[in-house]
């Protein structure tokens, strides 16, 4: 079975990779945490701890600007579009295909009741 080991620059990652490539195949990834990976911990939860998953911080996703707000299929619903940008990036970045110099848009849904607006579950 092929097996791959990188140091990430030192900076608290260490992770190999094994299987085959084949079709159907199943590939896994083992990382192994130094300390200095602890400062991008995530909270985890008792299902994680049990299936021994920890999961850790890639980045900031920071509101830039909202671009445009449209009207919905009626007068009490909006579609909001927004552009972001990613800080603080952090090494565990390049395990991601996530481009984090990308400014993605995103679409809020708004519905307005009879006490403001509220922002709707995707839709």
């Amino acid at each position: 079975m092929p097996s791959l080991m990188l140091l990430w620059g030192g900076e608290g990652i260490m992770y190999e990779t094994g299987g085959a490539l084949g079709k159907g195949e199943r590939i896994f990834i083992i990382i192994r945490f130094t300390s200095k990976a602890r400062p991008y911990f995530l909270p985890t939860s008792e299902d994680d701890k049990t299936a021994d998953i920890q999961k850790v911080k890639l980045a900031d996703e920071d509101l830039v600007e909202i671009t445009g707000i449209k009207p919905g299929i009626d007068e009490r619903s909006v579609t909001a579009e927004l552009t972001t940008e990613y800080k603080n990036v952090t090494p565990f970045s390049v395990l991601t295909p996530i481009n984090f110099k990308a400014r993605p848009v995103h679409k809020a849904y708004f519905t307005l009741y009879d006490d403001g607006w509220r922002l709707e579950k995707k839709r």
